[in-house]
């Protein structure tokens, strides 16, 4: 039986301090067994690993390493039993602090899902816009789709938006050096197409055969070689052909041909109507970032430090492996925000606060409009996902998705989310 003072439990909303205090006996018993368990891996000549003398392991093992050690054996148990005895319900891992050392006083602070009220859900309103599709792009579509089949025809004038020209250039940096992959000959580029840098086919037109031109351009930031971002690289362009570039008729015959469709009208038919599909989704995206925004604006909840803390770390833990597939650190993605660690830590943090109050009020409407999802839904939501996988990882996927497991409640949790928000849009 512990001679240790009985837990102090002070609740304050969701955050409950517990304070444990043990017993000098309870803590010299719990650090021979931590010495106990350390000593399986000193390795000391004369002695099979674990079976050292334990003054010898003492001297062998650093006092901080003994010391944690020690209190996690002291709590392994402990806390298990307080959350069960106290009846708490945590919502993140309990936080373990030292309070004291003589004695040896621990503080376990449990956090639980907070209170959380979303103001007005029933007077949530998105508004749709009609959904229309633009001849322009009709158009557009239509002539990418002809363009294989263009004809040009050498012209002695200047160069116009639309017009085919053929050039040689060359891009060179501050110091009038070379810059390896920006120089072409005989580089054939309609104008307006926008396949060159941005504002390089704009510097074109107007140029006659034979012209040579000079310009300077800024490269973007999102350019992918990092040495050259937001750089400015001077053009040297000659000009040494000016041709009309003229579009075939869409005719029954050309899309039959090229593209086995019965008539003109069928294809254009398809150009709309998927034209329209993508103007719909468009749409349905605007409309779910409004709708987030507004519930998170209509959530109000009182959020624990540590709770904060928790979600932190985990976007950090994302923005890390975003960034290593990116091959970049953190220092070069602070660079690219402009912003120095202060700045950018007030930012992460109030991302963190942001996904909280988002993900607590929308689990509260969930909960308040008893969204749920059938067997029947999640079978055909799984038969959906695991169709998207690659053989090789199929059968690690479909383990990792399997009833009762972490992936399996994070797409119920999807699809319940999915189904609130076609709820609250009246789709």
């Amino acid at each position: 039986m512990s001679d240790s003072p009985a837990p102090t439990v002070k609740r304050e909303k969701s955050r409950i301090v517990c304070t444990l205090t043990f017993a000098d006996a309870e803590v010299a018993a719990a650090e021979q067994k931590a010495l106990s368990r350390l000593s399986a891996d000193v390795n000391m000549k004369g002695f099979r690993p674990g079976k050292a003398p334990v003054e010898a392991v003492r001297e062998r093992i650093k006092p901080e390493a003994l010391f944690e050690e020690t209190v996690h054996t002291l709590i392994q148990d402990k806390v298990p039993a307080l959350i069960k005895e106290e009846q708490l319900k945590p919502i993140i891992s309990p936080r373990i602090e030292i309070a004291s050392r003589t004695p040896l006083t621990v503080t376990v602070t449990v956090v639980e899902r907070p209170e959380v009220t979303v103001k007005g859900i029933d007077k949530m309103k998105i508004e749709s816009k009609e959904i229309k599709v633009d001849e322009k792009d009709v158009k557009k579509v239509i002539n990418s789709v002809l363009i294989d089949a263009r004809t040009t025809k050498e012209v002695d004038r200047a160069a116009n938006s639309g017009d085919q020209i053929t050039i040689d250039f060359s891009g060179a940096d501050s110091e009038g050096k070379a810059v390896p992959g920006f120089a072409g000959n005989a580089y054939a580029v309609v104008i307006g197409e926008a396949h060159l840098l941005p504002g390089f086919e704009d510097q074109l037109i107007g140029l006659k055969k034979g012209d040579d031109k000079k310009f300077s351009l800024p490269l973007p930031e999102g350019h992918p070689a990092e040495n050259l971002k937001g750089k400015t690289l001077t053009f040297s362009v000659k000009t040494t052909k000016i041709e009309e570039v003229s579009l075939p008729e869409l005719t029954d015959a050309l899309v039959k041909e090229k593209l086995g469709m019965d008539s003109a009208a069928a294809f254009k038919k398809r150009v709309e109507d998927s034209l329209s599909e993508q103007e719909k989704n468009s749409e349905r995206l605007r409309r779910e970032r409004l709708l987030l925004d507004e519930i998170r604006n209509r959530t109000q909840v009182e959020l624990a430090p540590e709770l904060i803390d928790e979600e932190l770390r985990s976007i950090l833990h994302e923005l890390e492996e975003d960034l290593k597939r990116q091959s970049k650190t953190f220092a070069d993605w602070m660079k690219e925000q402009g912003k120095d660690q202060k700045e950018v830590e007030k930012d992460l943090r109030n991302r963190a606060q942001d996904r909280l109050k988002l993900r607590l009020g929308m689990s509260s409407i969930i909960e308040e409009k008893k969204i749920a999802v059938t067997p029947e839904e999640m079978k055909t939501a799984l038969s959906e996902m695991l169709a998207r996988v690659p053989k090789e990882q199929f059968a690690d996927a479909e383990k990792a998705y399997a009833q009762g497991t972490e992936g399996y409640g994070a797409l119920e949790w999807q699809k319940k989310v999915e189904k609130t928000m076609d709820l609250l849009l009246g789709q």
